[in-house]
């Protein structure tokens, strides 16, 4: 049997070939900014599902790349035995409910709405897993952990223990300089700190945003970007793309404001915030041959320690001479040949 000629594609198939990039963002933000809005369009006040519809929402970069690959990549497939997704939602489900009470200030009890939306989360987290493993990519990640160009378990150690050690530099510094040392730490439960810090990282990483944006940001955008721009712009407009992503979420409530009149400073220091990590994460993704799981334990990292610590003015410093750093020794400027390009 031939091929379909290109003209006889459907011309959302045709427009999508051509323009991967602008279809990914499209559906990214037509999902995540719908879910952010909504609560403002019906006056919600109901905090669990509040909460549960924005980590719904946090998974719109990895719905927008599936939706993208399932475009573009229209081999017909054997039917997919159910079982493994329904064992990936109940193990999403199991850890939910054991890191709920260490990581987060949400009740267990929630109204009909709640539970509902825990349910839509639970499908959205163990979706993106079982697309994870059955693109292949799960076997790329493992491969890459003994390869030497991803020199092992080291980029794990730095994915994990880098932005955590890097805001609490700052913030000792800080105090050293006369300023009030803020870190979150449960009072009188030290035996529990290990266990809190785990629970916390765990349940960030599956609802907390990396599992739901790093399949798209870094596993859809980057690549394509780096084939066109060298590292450094593809950061840069990622970082800035990113930045705005969230201003809904500033717009909801779902991010402490000082009032209104704070909030352009606020989106300022977010876009500055994305656009710097941006780079950090370029870095690494390309230091690993792409490695995902890397980059999305690395968000994982900076979303825990953001949550136990504040950050300052001296860490985002640090943070911006680390990029600085990394852009020169790693000449972030020069576009990455073909033989090296990461696709």
């Amino acid at each position: 049997m031939s091929e379909k000629s290109p003209h006889d594609m459907p011309a959302i198939l045709r427009w999508a070939q051509h323009h991967p990039l602008v279809g990914y963002l499209l559906i990214t933000f037509s999902f995540s900014w719908g879910l952010w809005l909504f609560p403002l369009w019906v006056n919600l006040r109901n905090a669990v599902t509040f909460r549960h519809l924005v980590s719904i929402g946090a998974f719109g970069p990895a719905l927008g790349g599936l939706v993208m690959a399932m475009l573009l990549n229209r081999k017909p497939e054997k039917p997919r035995s159910i079982e493994p997704f329904f064992l990936a939602f109940l193990a999403v489900g199991a850890l939910y409910f054991i890191c709920l009470p260490y990581a987060s200030a949400l009740p267990l009890s929630a109204s009909f709405s709640g539970w509902l939306a825990r349910g839509f989360l639970f499908l959205a987290a163990a979706g993106v897993i079982m697309a994870f493993f059955a693109s292949g990519k799960a076997k790329r990640s493992a491969k890459q952990t003994t390869d030497s160009r991803s020199h092992d378990w080291r980029w794990y150690a730095v994915a994990i223990l880098a932005y955590p050690f890097l805001l609490a530099s700052g913030l000792l510094l800080s105090a050293a300089l006369g300023q009030t040392l803020e870190v979150t730490l449960p009072a009188r439960e030290w035996p529990l700190l290990l266990w809190r810090i785990l629970a916390s990282f765990t349940y960030i990483f599956l609802f907390g945003g990396p599992l739901g944006e790093e399949p798209g940001w870094r596993g859809i955008a980057l690549p394509r970007l780096q084939q066109r721009f060298s590292p450094l712009s593809a950061s840069l407009l990622i970082g800035v793309i990113w930045g705005v992503w969230h201003i809904p979420m500033h717009l909801n409530g779902f991010y402490p404001s000082a009032g209104p009149q704070n909030l352009p400073l606020e989106l300022g220091v977010r876009l500055l915030t994305t656009t710097l990590v941006s780079f950090l994460y370029t870095w690494i993704y390309n230091q690993t041959s792409g490695n995902l799981l890397v980059c999305t334990l690395l968000h994982a990292s900076f979303n825990t320690a953001s949550a136990w610590m504040d950050s300052t003015p001296i860490s985002i410093a640090f943070l911006a001479g680390l990029v600085l750093v990394l852009v020169i020794t790693g000449k972030m400027w020069r576009k990455i040949g073909q033989q090296e390009r990461i696709t």
